[in-house]
């Protein structure tokens, strides 16, 4: 009769334990939902405060090391004091700010440190010269330079201050739909079998079916 209680207690204790840990994870899930649910509502309202915030923005003349020249930019008020704290040169803001009323003398839109020339207005843009990786002589639309220098210059600037095993070469063209393989550009001839689009119309070997 004793083992029969004890067993019954034994039982009844097992099923109340059973019972009180589906309960805690019940109770740890409901909180865990809760807290996502908080977390997605404060990533939401902090998102939407960004949107009526917007960041204040300035223009700038930042040297471009890489070209030897000026370009002007435009950045955050956040990102030039950043820039100004980290280097510490004793500037303020306003050194760097662009007033256009006073920077830019033919009055084309372009600061005068970055204009090409900043006393005719039809001079002042610069030119656009495309990265020409694979050596075909045609461009990627996606990695270029913008610079006073002509593309003869260009090309001279990188031969003088790059590893002539590894110097970058420029053109005026943008078609080359992959600057990774010399025999892909626009209007290439196909290769047939070689799995490419070479002449970049979107279709790859059509010229070598058999009808």
């Amino acid at each position: 009769m004793m083992v029969f209680v004890y067993y019954h207690r034994l039982v009844f204790i097992n099923l109340n334990l059973y019972i009180m840990k589906k309960y805690c994870y019940l109770i740890i899930s409901i909180v865990c939902i809760a807290l996502l649910f908080l977390a997605c509502e404060k990533s939401s309202i902090e998102k939407e405060e960004l949107r009526e915030n917007s960041v204040s923005k300035v223009d700038v003349c930042h040297y471009d090391k890489e070209l030897d020249e000026f370009k002007h930019i435009n950045i955050s008020e956040n990102a030039l004091q950043k820039h100004l704290d980290n280097h510490n040169e004793g500037e303020s803001m306003q050194d760097y700010v662009i007033d256009f009323a006073e920077d830019d003398s033919d009055g084309d839109g372009i600061a005068d440190c970055a204009d090409c020339d900043s006393e005719d207005a039809s001079m002042g843009a610069k030119n656009i010269w495309y990265l020409d990786d694979d050596g075909d002589g045609y461009g990627d639309t996606d990695t270029y330079i913008e610079t006073c220098m002509t593309l003869e210059e260009a090309n001279a600037h990188f031969a003088e201050n790059e590893d002539p095993n590894n110097q970058n070469v420029f053109v005026d063209d943008n078609t080359d739909c992959d600057d990774n393989d010399d025999t892909v550009y626009l209007g290439a001839d196909e290769i047939c079998d070689d799995n490419l689009d070479n002449d970049c119309d979107g279709e790859i070997d059509e010229d070598c079916h058999d009808d």
